[in-house]
């Protein structure tokens, strides 16, 4: 079975317009319409603050990643407006001024094995480099399915790059959460910077319902 090592996901849960409107800060944050200012992606729908129930959530913000065979992206939702939902757009590469609510699923390591990029960004990189030099980079794309398709799954399970090296499946994975981890945490200290530091965000990572349990795990 595999078993995601681990890169800070505290709280993990696993689970199957040009103008920005204020937002409200996550519980205990002195500014609450000042200090954030993302727009959600759909209008809330939450009740009226002075109707809403008391909410005494140990995390001021929910991260739900939706790792996807072709194509992955995240949104969060606050705490404190648990209904207006925030959708990161602002993936680098692509369509130029267009809005990607996902990016592709391709990873590329260096030739020593390090994290170089994920996305567009590994994608034209990785295209752009030099074929003989190309050789020597670790590049992965749709890459989750083949955890489904192993008969033989165990943590020594490894993934094979387009160059035919190969990687333990567990650091393939790991370097593409933590990219994910690190991107959500950068947009929302620059969003929201009366967030706190601890303890703030819980993690869901959506997996395939018709996955068997071990690779589910």
């Amino acid at each position: 079975m595999l078993a995601v090592p681990d890169m800070g996901l505290q709280g993990l849960y696993i689970g199957s317009s040009p103008e920005r409107s204020p937002v409200p800060s996550p519980p205990g944050s002195p500014r609450t319409q000042e200090s954030c200012g993302i727009a959600p992606l759909t209008p809330s729908q939450s009740p009226k603050p002075e109707t809403r129930a008391p909410q005494h959530a140990p995390f001021s913000v929910v991260v739900a990643i939706d790792f996807g065979t072709t194509s992955s992206g995240y949104a969060f939702s606050f705490a404190s407006d648990p209904e207006a939902i925030h959708m990161m757009r602002k993936w680098e590469g692509g369509d130029p001024g267009v809005a990607h609510q996902k990016t592709p699923t391709c990873l590329l390591l260096t030739p020593e094995g390090a994290f170089h990029s994920f996305g567009y960004t590994a994608r034209d990189y990785y295209h752009d480099l030099d074929p003989e030099e190309a050789r020597d980079w670790l590049y992965f794309e749709k890459f989750k399915m083949k955890i489904h398709s192993a008969t033989d799954l165990t943590l020594k399970t490894q993934l094979e790059a387009v160059n035919g090296k190969k990687m333990p499946a567990l650091e393939v994975f790991a370097h593409a959460l933590r990219f994910f981890k690190e991107h959500a945490l950068q947009e929302l200290r620059e969003q929201c910077p009366s967030l706190p530091e601890k303890d703030t965000v819980r993690w869901v990572l959506t997996v395939p319902a018709i996955w068997k349990q071990p690779a589910k795990q």
